[in-house]
């Protein structure tokens, strides 16, 4: 898992990586935002949700990429332990493409205040305008920004509680690189480059 928790985090934005996802039951790849934890001490604890799923996939369904804007069942407010972590549900769609196993592809989403657009390959697949994180804030708890993961787990119930074949061990989630940009003035630019990843097998 990489986690960028008090490396790096960011109110609205583009953020985009390029990664070659395994193949093979039990193995569930994600890419996702979520709010940047609040410093301790903190009578919350920390916030969930929001959450924002850039890309998650099934090994076993290398074809479908799964989209997910999720909320809080007290939106605008975030979930907290101070309401039991309420849920919503979320806003969400399955792309059906390619095998995203085969090769390298990219997996971003623009979030702006009113929107949240997913993209793959560089083509939109799917926007929300319901439920745009971060809602209701409450400085200086939670401004209002995420951090990033990028994970590869192994098992749970995304993936129908499945383990690996040994046959398929061992595997990765290989990512070529991690970016996020910054709308300034209407205009997509850097604002931060996370650490290159290359040659690692991970």
């Amino acid at each position: 898992m990489i986690s960028t928790h008090n490396k790096f985090s960011q109110l609205y934005g583009y953020f985009e990586a390029r990664m070659k996802i395994p193949n093979g039951q039990g193995f569930w790849p994600a890419f996702w935002i979520i709010p940047q934890l609040p410093p301790s001490p903190s009578p919350v604890g920390y916030y969930w949700p929001p959450e924002v799923d850039i890309m998650e996939m099934d090994g076993l369904q290398t074809h479908y990429v799964h989209l997910a804007n999720h909320y809080s069942g007290e939106y605008p407010d975030p979930g907290s332990e101070l309401n039991g972590w309420s849920y919503g549900g979320s806003h969400s769609s399955i792309y059906n493409g390619a095998d995203f196993s085969t090769g390298f592809h990219t997996y971003a989403i623009d979030w702006e205040p009113s929107v949240i657009i997913w993209y793959i390959d560089g083509i939109e697949r799917f926007r929300t305008l319901l439920h745009i994180p971060p809602g209701t804030v409450n400085p200086p708890d939670y401004g209002g920004d995420m951090h990033l993961i990028l994970n590869l787990a192994v098992g749970g119930n995304f993936v129908d509680n499945l383990l690996p074949l040994d046959s398929t061990l061992p595997s990765s989630l290989d990512i070529d690189y991690v970016r996020a940009y910054q709308n300034i003035a209407g205009i997509l630019s850097p604002a931060a480059f996370l650490p290159y990843i290359a040659g690692t097998g991970h």
